[in-house]
């Protein structure tokens, strides 16, 4: 799911080239989210220059 809002985001599957394109990925980072079961890790996907943030996880995210 996570993946699809990047491609919204950037308006461009992975490799695909176009006028309409808005950025590019740059790997991911390490995410964690805190479940019911425990604690899952979580491969969040990076965009080069930023700009891209998911709101999917935030209630689960890991407090300290």
């Amino acid at each position: 799911m996570v993946e699809a809002q990047v491609t919204d985001h950037l308006k461009a599957v992975p490799y695909e080239r176009s006028e309409e394109r808005q950025g590019h990925r740059n790997g991911y980072r390490a995410g964690e989210m805190k479940a019911r079961m425990g604690l899952l890790e979580l491969q969040i996907p990076r965009v080069r220059g930023g700009g891209f943030s998911t709101e999917m996880f935030g209630r689960y995210q890991r407090s300290d």
